[in-house]
């Protein structure tokens, strides 16, 4: 007997169904009985399974409780079963119990699919009743299918219920590429239906040589989501390209687009970028909710105390606010949410993006367009020109641009920009580095905000810490006087899609401009004296931030180490001698005095920076360098890669010429145009090895110039060679 006919049978007898849906109406459904009526409101899904496991005298298990206590190892059995053969009945390992392995199932009835699992796994299976419901994140978590599946959770009409505004200006190209098949429609409108259910803020289509796989970023980390097969790959991505407005019959040179879609009531604006690789086009996707209006400081995170203290610089004129922080720390939101705060409509404000990531009304925005010679630098100098009252920069990137804004500031401009430092005294140094006056500093910044994200906790499963996780986190326990008590360790469940993790807060630091601090960057001070002086006013580091969310239960240790424990920078005792140093953004000690005597000290291990968002070229590079002992780093893009440098202050930095986000040619003008990073040498790799593209590189800066077709070996004796000249 069908098992699934056997279950609603059963459901019938006991009745806890009124009447069974017909054979033909079945073999519709592509979830499993329980999981389906339950949708269509004719059952409850958990009282029926338990029902269901008491006539059958088996046990019911709550996987979310489970999960929450932590009994469930489903991630140690993750390699023991091929996913096709859980997939298909919706069964779920979760122990093992000597040599029986436990699964929980939805359809106790289906004998043939726990055979088929005795069978391969040579030992005996014992079967609990589970929500299927529960069962597919489990699966989507520890046994991602190899093939594609629909999304659990998502139905066929779930799909329909996204709506492309303004897409028809662009379908009659859609046949030339079969993107207009409904199959691929159906598809590309479920991913961006559970990109936004799952709020992801970036879709990614990566093609294999199998398929493309599909990958959300929820909350800052990359999740897996499913493989598309081969044969829809270009069709995938050509309904992509044409709803965005993008030439489909170009494959062979990145483009950019933008499209809005309506997602149950709600606008997204979406922007997409496409690159060729070697398996075909990589497709990107962002992700932007049109409720940034309602984007305040309270909203995003910011401390009632820092609040005020940004309050009280935006209602200021003739100066500067900056925010500073990696890519991805959340500067821009901070920005917006500023620019909200100041949005009365008495004031004449005018921003300058690269890109424009949120339209505002009442705001004057401006798109960076190199190609038509629209700079930050040259359409700042235009705004001063149009009677603006706040000038919104969305990065300081070069001294030109940096000059023109602070004296924007000095002339009763209120001034809102970025910068990229790990924490707000750095961004002093950064800014003199850069070339700025001290005195138009000193008199023109306000405050600068550093800030991070990190990801909140799941409060639907969080469980008090366990002895092992208070073990694993010893060293921060003990450091900053956490109590044992009040931590959480993340788990799991449907509510957070089995991450442990919905949304992100923010971990905030604020250097306050007073003047003694003013006066200290008059006189370029170095950062610790700044530092210093600024906690005698109430400056607080990020670790004191990571610290004060931990505390309140709002995420866990896991998130915020990075930012704990961080060492003190090396301070050298009184010297006779001062101690030389290069011109790299780290100075090398070749001498230090301690007690009147010479100590010859060495130069650090040299290190690479490795710029290639070709993971498995960047990883066998990586490895033949470190093979020779020497330390790497590595980026995936050039945005990642500026924060990288000014990290780290490598001594080489290998780079591709072909990267998302920023290329190798913004990245050579971006490290030659700051002083602090001209010196150092850049190995640029190409596919593009003809002698026109080596010349223009080596007109840039570039040291070297390599065909990416040359083998691992030869690139990193090249790098050793100049490693060796240094």
């Amino acid at each position: 007997m069908n098992a699934t006919l056997a279950l609603l049978k059963l459901l019938e007898k006991h009745q806890l169904l009124s009447s069974i849906p017909t054979e033909d109406e079945a073999n519709q459904w592509t979830d499993g009985p329980l999981l389906t009526l339950a949708r269509e409101g004719r059952l409850e899904e958990q009282q029926t399974a338990r029902r269901v496991a008491e006539v059958l005298g088996l046990d019911f298990v709550d996987l979310e409780e489970e999960a929450r206590t932590g009994r469930i190892a489903s991630h140690k059995l993750a390699g023991l079963v091929d996913p096709a053969m859980l997939w298909e009945p919706r069964i779920i390992p979760i122990a093992e119990e000597g040599d029986r392995l436990i699964v929980a199932v939805s359809n106790p009835f289906d004998r043939d699919s726990i055979a088929a699992l005795e069978f391969v796994l040579s030992k005996s299976v014992k079967q609990v009743v589970a929500e299927e419901s529960k069962i597919l994140p489990l699966l989507a978590r520890h046994f991602p299918s190899s093939k594609f599946r629909y999304f659990p959770g998502v139905q066929d009409n779930e799909g329909a219920r996204v709506e492309f505004v303004g897409e028809s200006t662009h379908l009659a190209d859609v046949s030339r590429a079969d993107s207009n098949l409904p199959p691929v429609v159906r598809l590309v409108n479920r991913i961006i239906f559970d990109a936004a259910r799952f709020h992801a803020s970036d879709i990614h289509l990566e093609p294999s040589d199998t398929g493309v796989q599909v990958r959300f970023r929820i909350d800052g980390e990359m999740q897996d989501i499913i493989e598309i097969p081969r044969d829809l790959r270009k069709a995938t991505v050509a309904r992509c390209k044409v709803l965005a407005g993008m030439d489909i019959a170009e494959r062979r040179r990145p483009q950019d687009g933008r499209l809005r879609v309506r997602v149950d009531q709600r606008i997204l604006d979406m922007r997409l970028s496409t690159i060729p690789t070697a398996h075909g086009e990589k497709l990107v996707a962002r992700l932007f909710h049109h409720d940034y209006e309602s984007l305040v400081l309270p909203a995003i995170g910011v401390p009632l105390d820092l609040e005020q203290h940004l309050l009280k610089a935006l209602g200021g004129k003739g100066k500067m606010l900056l925010v500073t922080g990696p890519t991805g720390a959340g500067k821009t939101t901070t920005l917006y949410a500023c620019l909200n705060t100041v949005r009365d409509g008495k004031s004449n404000i005018t921003t300058i993006e690269d890109p424009i990531e949120y339209r505002l009304r009442g705001i004057n925005q401006i798109q960076v367009n190199r190609a038509t010679d629209v700079t930050f630098a040259s359409a700042l100098r235009s705004v001063l020109r149009q009677d603006p009252d706040v000038i919104m920069i969305g990065e300081i990137r070069d001294s030109e641009t940096l000059s023109i804004a602070l004296q924007a500031a000095q002339t009763g401009h209120l001034v809102l920009s970025t910068v990229h430092t790990n924490d707000a005294p750095s961004a002093v140094t950064r800014l003199l580095a850069l070339g700025a006056d001290p005195y138009l500093l000193s008199s023109g910044l306000t405050g600068i905000v550093a800030q991070r994200l990190v990801r909140r906790i799941c409060h639907d499963c969080a469980k008090p810490a366990s002895q092992l996780y208070l073990d694993q986190h010893e060293d921060l326990i003990q450091a900053y006087g956490l109590e044992a008590s009040t931590l959480l360790e993340a788990v799991g469940c449907e509510a957070c899609f089995d991450i442990g993790y919905k949304g992100r807060i923010g971990l905030f630091s604020y250097l306050q401009f007073n003047e003694e601090i003013a006066e200290l960057v008059f006189t370029a001070s170095s950062q610790e004296v700044i530092r210093r002086a600024a906690r005698r006013y109430g400056f607080r580091e990020l670790d004191e931030a990571a610290v004060k969310v931990v505390n309140d239960r709002q995420t866990s240790l896991n998130e915020v180490r990075p930012f704990l424990l961080q060492p003190e920078p090396q301070r050298a005792p009184a010297a006779e001698h001062v101690p030389s140093t290069s011109s790299s953004l780290i100075p090398l000690v070749h001498e230090v005095a301690t007690d009147g005597r010479a100590v010859s000290i060495g130069r650090r291990a040299p290190a690479v920076l490795v710029i290639d968002d070709n993971r498995f070229s960047r990883k066998m590079i990586c490895a033949m360098l470190r093979h020779d002992r020497i330390q790497v780093i590595q980026a995936e893009n050039g945005l990642e890669a500026l924060d990288k440098v000014y990290a780290h202050g490598p001594s080489v930095i290998l780079c591709d010429l072909s990267m998302p986000q920023m290329d190798g040619r913004e990245f050579i003008e971006r490290m030659k145009g700051d002083k602090m990073t001209r010196d150092i040498p850049i190995i640029v790799l190409t596919a593009d090895d003809c002698e026109h593209t080596e010349l223009d590189l080596l007109r840039l800066g570039a040291r070297e110039f390599l065909s990416k077709k040359s083998s691992p070996e030869i690139i990193a004796g090249r790098v050793r060679n100049v490693l060796k000249s240094l």
